[in-house]
């Protein structure tokens, strides 16, 4: 049985001691002042990939969690191209966009470590294949604001 049953929120040490099981390369994961997880990582999206280090935030009040590339910069890789789902966002790194917060698609009960992580490494893999040939795979919808 899962801490605290399927509906219970996951408390931010939770979700922390879940993402540092992960083991991935150059992790680091902190909650500066109880008020927020931060958890880094460095993935490589499929064997041979350039590797992207990554951050994955989320506030304690429960607000949804937020991914960014740190580096290396989407922009620069992107040589001019609009980015695909990604958040405007003041800053050098790039805020994806990796689910539609209305349609409640992360939940306050679910594992960063089973859902954050796995749909950047997702994202990143589509994003990949779009620099070679501008075609977007990851699907979804973006909301406007």
């Amino acid at each position: 049985m899962r801490y605290g049953g399927a509906s219970a929120d996951k408390s931010l040490a939770l979700q922390a001691m879940h993402l540092q099981a992960l083991g991935l390369p150059g992790a680091r994961t902190s909650i500066p002042g109880g008020r927020q997880l931060e958890y880094e990582f460095d993935v490589a999206p499929f064997p041979g990939a350039r590797t992207y280090r990554c951050r994955i935030m989320l506030k304690k009040d429960g607000s949804s969690p937020k991914a960014f590339v740190l580096s290396p910069n989407l922009h620069e890789l992107a040589e001019g191209k609009k980015l695909p789902h990604v958040y405007q966002h003041d800053g050098k790194s790039s805020r994806l966009c990796l689910y539609f917060p209305a349609d409640n698609e992360w939940l306050p009960n679910m594992l960063l470590a089973e859902t954050l992580v796995a749909w950047t490494i997702d994202w990143l893999r589509f994003f990949e294949l779009w620099l070679v040939d501008g075609e977007w795979r990851g699907g979804g919808r973006h909301p406007e604001a």
